[in-house]
């Protein structure tokens, strides 16, 4: 536990320290510390319910977390505004960060049911219901970065639960992928081709990327000579999903080294606390949200470096987006409070037994 207490104080610290390069220590006040403080408020509470009751006290709700994920995807489609190729509500707000810890709770209580239930095929139906509806809520608004998320997320909790189970769901994945790929919606062909070709539109859609990877190269091994946010000013709305190249540009590739080990150590001890967790539930949805960071640090840093196309996902507790640090926050501390959380009670027929046999003896 220390350890995750460690790496997520690094990772907040450092979050801090690049939207400062990033978008002027100005700035941080209203970008950085006002969500900051939002997440660790709705964190800590979090973090003491789940310590004293685990995920189980979910158990009933969870079921209904996939219509939370339709009705916030229908409010930003009636009151969303775009803005800077994002959505948002009236005051910047974007509740579909809420949906991802939505998707880890219903992930993990549906495997869990289909692990408890001597008939688990009710169980396994609704899960495939509920995911339909998650990955619905994405692409109604075209956020096929939310819905490669919300899919590798669960990927991951139902492989923590059972490597069998979480390898045919990475084949069915995979499928899915390769069926988006060569049969891709307008949106993605274009950012397909931004990543493939970005000299094919090299004004347009490829000028984002093609500044981004000017200042990776620029940065060499221990970053130019660029200096109060100079290399964020090369690269067109630098702070949000591509400020993982104003790493490269300011401190180079020993600096991106440094950030993706204190996510790496973050994600390892996230699973290892998880591990440690004394009921399923808890468990699942622990390691659920480790995934989770991970899975988002691999889409966003691998876009920005061309290994991947881009996602418009942000880069935990580094990008700017108030919505986003916020509920990466709240997660970090809601995973914590769930690795503490007390074993399962014995369900009560099972109580009467053992009461029995004690009497008995």
């Amino acid at each position: 536990m220390k350890t995750y207490a460690a790496a997520f104080a690094a990772a907040v610290a450092a979050g801090i320290l690049i939207q400062g390069t990033a978008s002027g220590w100005g700035a941080v006040p209203g970008t950085v510390l006002a969500p900051l403080a939002a997440g660790l408020a709705a964190g800590a509470a979090a973090f003491f319910l789940f310590r004293s009751k685990g995920a189980r006290c979910l158990s009933r709700f969870a079921p209904f977390f996939p219509f939370l994920a339709a009705a916030a995807a229908a409010a930003m489609k009636v009151f969303g505004r775009s803005y800077r190729g994002g959505v948002f509500l009236p005051g910047g707000v974007n509740p579909m960060e809420a949906v991802k810890p939505l998707l880890v709770f219903f992930a993990a209580e549906m495997a869990a049911r289909i692990r408890e239930s001597p008939s688990p095929a009710k169980a396994r139906l609704q899960f495939a219901g509920g995911l339909a509806v998650f990955a619905a809520s994405a692409a109604v608004l075209n956020d096929f970065g939310l819905m490669a998320v919300l899919g590798l997320a669960a990927m991951g909790i139902v492989f923590l639960d059972s490597a069998a189970a979480g390898a045919l769901s990475a084949a069915a994945g995979a499928a899915g992928g390769l069926l988006l790929w060569m049969f891709p919606p307008a949106h993605v062909a274009r950012r397909i081709k931004a990543w493939t070709d970005p000299f094919g539109d090299a004004t347009g859609a490829g000028w984002q990327l093609l500044k981004a990877r000017e200042v990776m190269v620029a940065g060499g091994v221990f970053g130019a000579e660029f200096g109060d946010g100079g290399a964020a000013a090369c690269i067109p709305v630098a702070s949000s999903d591509f400020v993982y190249a104003v790493v490269a540009g300011e401190w180079g590739l020993a600096g991106c080294l440094a950030l993706l080990a204190v996510y790496a150590v973050f994600a390892w001890a996230g699973l290892w606390i998880a591990a440690g967790a004394r009921d399923l539930r808890s468990r699942l949805a622990a390691g659920g949200f480790a995934v989770l960071v991970a899975v988002q640090v691999v889409l966003n840093a691998g876009g920005v470096a061309g290994a991947l196309p881009m996602t418009g996902l942000t880069l935990p507790f580094a990008s700017r987006g108030g919505s986003s640090l916020a509920v990466s926050v709240a997660c970090a501390l809601a995973a914590a409070g769930l690795a503490l959380a007390p074993g399962e009670e014995p369900p009560a027929a099972e109580k009467r037994v053992r009461s029995g046999k004690r009497r008995r003896r």
